[in-house]
């Protein structure tokens, strides 16, 4: 199928934006390098509005049936800064795994029409000579390289977007504060997940670790593992980080 829309990337933003516009009706693709369900860290709560908006386009019910309700939220911040506040009376959050809200909303996505492809690698964006635009992406399937075309692509492939850093739309950041940590998960995390976390590939010992002396690594949900200080990671975090992005980038392509 040749579709209008190629988007990349089926977490939140990549299958909502699929839903929304196969119901315009327009012809969408959707791929992903993951086969769901799957499970992924981080992004496991939603605010009163982010649940207004699921339930403006009907799928809020499935969300609300699998999540925990949550009546505010705490915000912390350096230096100790740590405000509470609660929900208005009646108003509620939602808290519940990304394996389960993924699939939820992929599956929203398919019924509408989507077109859905699981294990598939974008190694690069395919741009015009005169480099005005995107007309697709190169990506990696069954062991095998080909190419993807479309009208317009939408780049919804996270923190380490291809096409973000292919267009040069997107830079590491040049410190690195909290890591926050799902602690269910820890110890499965791969060296991928240490990656996208930001955590150089030698302190996974040290990170669980400190998160089995925390006392209660199974019931808390959402951990604030430490800081790049107590990982003295500091100023080499970023260049270590580079190196390995950059270095398995170059095994792809190979």
């Amino acid at each position: 199928m040749t579709a209008d829309v190629l988007i990349v990337g089926a977490g939140p933003a990549g299958s909502i934006a699929a839903l929304v516009l196969a119901r315009a009706g327009v012809r969408v693709r959707l791929v992903d390098r993951a086969r769901f369900p799957r499970d992924k860290l981080c992004g496991d709560t939603m605010n009163p509005g982010s649940l207004a908006i699921l339930d403006r386009l009907g799928v809020s019910g499935p969300v609300r049936r699998h999540a925990m309700a949550i009546t505010g939220m705490d915000i912390t911040g350096p230096a100790g800064a740590h405000v509470s506040a609660c929900y208005p009376d009646g108003i509620r959050g939602a808290s519940l795994t990304r394996r389960d809200l993924d699939m939820i909303l992929l599956e929203a996505a398919i019924t509408a029409g989507v077109t859905f492809d699981s294990g598939i690698i974008v190694r690069a964006p395919l741009i015009t000579t005169d480099t005005s635009r995107i007309v697709g992406v190169r990506v990696a399937a069954s062991g095998e390289d080909h190419d993807l075309h479309a009208r317009v692509v939408i780049a919804a492939d996270g923190r380490h977007s291809r096409l973000a850093f292919g267009m040069g739309l997107a830079e590491y950041a040049q410190r690195f504060a909290e890591h926050h940590v799902d602690a269910s998960v820890l110890p499965d995390l791969t060296d991928q997940d240490l990656i996208e976390l930001g955590l150089p590939l030698g302190h996974r010992r040290k990170l669980l670790a400190a998160i089995a002396a925390s006392g209660d690594y199974r019931e808390r949900m959402r951990l604030h593992a430490m800081t790049a200080e107590k990982l003295a990671l500091r100023g080499k975090m970023l260049e270590e980080q580079k190196k390995i992005t950059e270095a398995m980038h170059r095994k792809e392509l190979h």
